[in-house]
Formats: C-alpha cells, structure tokens, sequence
C-alpha cells in the first residue's frame, strides 16, 4: 500500500508540475571516457539537446537505441586533423575514424607502388598524424663497357732455358649494359646494371714456353719450331 501510494504520488507530481520522469539510463562513451546518465527522452536528437552535446560536421555519433530494459548507448568519436605532405604541397583532413589509405583517399592522393609512404597504409589514423608520400620515379639508359680478355699461359714460371711466345693476341670484348637510376622526389639516389648484352666475345691472350736455340754461342731470339735451315744447315 506503501509502495503504491508512493507511485500514486509521484505520477500527481509529475502531471501537475508538467515534469516528465526520466527513467532511460544512457551510457555515453566519447574517446577513453564513458558516463552516465538519465533521460525521459528516446530520440538521439533530443538526448542530445538535453545531454548539452555538441557535434561538430565531421565528428560520428553512433546511437545502439533502448532495449527491453530502457537502456541505451552512445558513442561519439570526435573529428581530428590529419596532414598529408605530397608533391611538395601539405594538406590538412579532418576525419574521426579510418586508416591511413583512407586519409589519402579523402586528400585526393594517388600513389605507386614504387612510391614511399612513412606510415602503413593500413595503420588507423591518429589526431595530428603526419602522413608523408615520397614520389619515386626511374631512368633507364644504356651504355658499353670493354670486356677485358684473359691470358692464358702454361702452369708455372717459365724456365731459364725457354722464353715466352705469344702465340695469340688478346683482344677486349664489349658488353651493352642496361642501367637504372632510381629517384626519390627527383634526388638521384642509386643506380642499378638491369640486364647485360655481350655484343663481341673477347680473345684471349695465348702464351707458351719454347725453348732458346744457340748457334755460335749467341741465343737467337726464336724458337726451333721457327727456325729454318739452308741446304747447308745454316739458319736462314
């Protein structure tokens, strides 16, 4: 009879003072703090004018509605400002949720993959993030180069009795090499051989040891596989 008599009074009360009761428990969760609260409304907008909070254009409210328990809850993700600095122009978004791709997005910059970004394209953008692209661009050229021959001698020193013969000259070979240039907002920063083209095959330099040939107690400066002979059997 108490407890009734008490309901009695206070739907009286509610009537007669034009109050209406606020029995809807709201939750609000707006970055890292949640609180607390009591309404008689359920339309966001009217929570919203009676809780005293403000939205701004970019910021988010997501708002769940009351359940069987007249519970509810609202979640306000406030806009922040992210700079993103491409082809030597800085631009500022405003955003209150997305990653970093979407950042890019909504500042209108197109990008490689050979391009340079400072942070993940799929990390989630913070307030006051910087976001930097590096434009990387290539040159390709081409250029020869001298193969050098080789030499190619028997084993060894060559003895005292015997002398060096150049039976084979060398000669250098040449070689097309295809070379790139990489670039970072048009600093040069490297280059790189891509592909090599032998265009002539070098010769190599063949050397071997024939032995002196004495004839009268002088060394002739040839070898007896060039020596010849008259009728007489005299070096020529």
């Amino acid at each position: 009879k108490v407890l009734l008599i008490g309901t009695i009074a206070s739907v009286s009360l509610a009537v007669c003072t034009g109050l209406t009761v606020a029995d809807n428990r709201i939750a609000v969760y707006e970055g890292e703090d949640v609180y607390y609260r009591y309404t008689p409304y359920s339309e966001l907008d009217e929570i919203l004018e009676e809780q005293k909070i403000t939205l701004g254009k970019d910021d988010i409210c997501v708002f769940s509605g009351f359940n069987s328990k007249n519970e509810a809850s609202i979640m306000i993700k406030r806009a922040f400002n992210v700079t993103v600095t491409a082809d030597g122009k800085t631009e500022t978004v405003v955003m209150a949720e997305g990653t970093v791709k979407e950042a890019l997005k909504k500042a209108n910059i197109t990008y490689s993959e050979d391009d340079l970004i400072n942070v993940a394209l799929s990390e989630q953008a913070i307030p006051d993030m910087g976001i930097v692209v590096n434009r990387v661009t290539f040159e390709t050229f081409t250029e020869t180069e001298e193969i050098p021959f080789e030499t190619k001698r028997p084993d060894g020193d060559c003895p005292s009795n015997q002398r060096e013969v150049v039976m084979q000259s060398g000669k250098n070979g040449e070689k097309e090499l295809t070379r790139q240039t990489r670039f970072v907002d048009g600093v040069e920063k490297e280059t790189t051989t891509i592909k090599e083209t032998v265009l002539t095959e070098p010769v190599d330099e063949v050397i071997e040891y024939r032995a002196k040939v004495s004839w009268g107690g002088s060394v002739l400066k040839y070898d007896s596989s060039d020596l010849q002979l008259d009728e007489n059997g005299i070096p020529l």
